[in-house]
């Protein structure tokens, strides 16, 4: 097996993981949707998590072609899944009968907890410039 494959693998079961975190709160909330009440900026952020998972699965096939991988350069690439992910199991937190999930997407985006979402999304996109910048000078 070539470096990718096993980059591939581990890419695919951690978007596997948020995709499974969107997908079992989203049919929560359709089974108890009489006792939640829902919000739109929590399904709209669930919805763009869901394609961004999906864009970054696809989007690591274009990767195939890289000869080698640094340990850095594995890493910063794996911290965009690992992030994507983590915002997954975050954004529709346990749909619990009776959860008011406005206040828990606000807790949550706002940093009212010991995560904070905005800096995880800081966070992606240092990613993202990071590996754009590896793959540039790997490629050059």
């Amino acid at each position: 097996m070539r470096p990718f494959d096993y980059l591939s693998i581990l890419v695919s079961i951690i978007v596997a993981l948020g995709v499974t975190a969107l997908l079992s709160n989203a049919a929560r909330y359709i089974r108890s949707r009489d006792e939640i009440v829902g919000y739109a900026p929590a399904a709209v952020w669930g919805l763009t998590l869901f394609l961004l998972l999906v864009q970054i699965w696809w989007v690591s096939f274009y990767r195939r072609d890289i000869g080698s991988f640094t340990f850095f350069g594995f890493i910063l690439y794996l911290m965009i899944p690992v992030l994507v992910a983590l915002l997954s199991h975050l954004v529709l937190s346990d749909l619990a009968p009776g959860t008011n999930v406005e206040g828990e997407f606000l807790k949550v985006r706002t940093g009212s907890t010991r995560f904070d979402a905005n800096f995880a999304f800081r966070c992606e996109f240092l990613a993202l410039a990071a590996v754009g910048l590896f793959v540039r000078s790997r490629a050059a």
